[in-house]
């Protein structure tokens, strides 16, 4: 017999006392507001932001038939996809910034960027696909890759806990009620 069984719930449901063993509230999944667990979550959304605006930045330097000794890579002059690339990293980093700066106000610019971020990935995946020019497979997997990882990015911020980590609090107060 389980301990929520034993304290009068069904097996697998949580007590009234708290989330976790031992009825510790907090300890359910997440941590509650108090452990930091609201805060952490923009922070973690803002860097992964940051990281995808670093990609694409990189990947318009690459069209550019740089060298980038970081990534120990040299890519291939390909100069229309320099500036959609460029745009798409600097909306991402600007809308990264918003999301680390201030969070509470910032869940329609994070998903409003990263639906631009995919939308403009859809446009490099046509050109890369149905153009004339042959570009390298890697072009093909960045492109794949970093699409999967915006939509799945767009479905982690239509989530109703990315609404309320990244919405003004009703009330006014700093964060949101545990």
């Amino acid at each position: 017999m389980s301990a929520a069984t034993r304290a009068g719930g069904a097996p697998g449901t949580p007590r009234a006392s708290g989330g976790g063993p031992g009825g510790a509230p907090g300890t359910a999944g997440s941590p509650g507001p108090h452990a930091g667990g609201r805060d952490r979550y923009p922070l973690v959304l803002g860097l992964i932001g940051v990281l995808e605006a670093l990609t694409f930045l990189a990947a318009s330097m690459l069209h550019l038939g740089t060298h980038i000794p970081l990534l120990g890579i040299t890519g291939e002059k390909f100069p229309g996809a320099v500036i959609p690339e460029a745009l798409i990293g600097i909306v991402m980093l600007a809308g990264s910034a918003v999301v680390l700066a201030a969070p509470r106000r910032a869940w329609g610019i994070a998903l409003g960027t990263h639906v631009f971020g995919a939308a403009g990935t859809g446009v490099g995946i046509s050109v890369v696909l149905g153009g004339a020019q042959a570009h390298p497979a890697s072009d093909s997997i960045y492109h794949v890759t970093i699409l999967a990882v915006l939509l799945a990015m767009v479905a982690v911020l239509a989530r109703k806990r990315s609404r309320a980590a990244l919405r003004p609090v009703p009330g006014g107060t700093a964060t949101p009620p545990g």
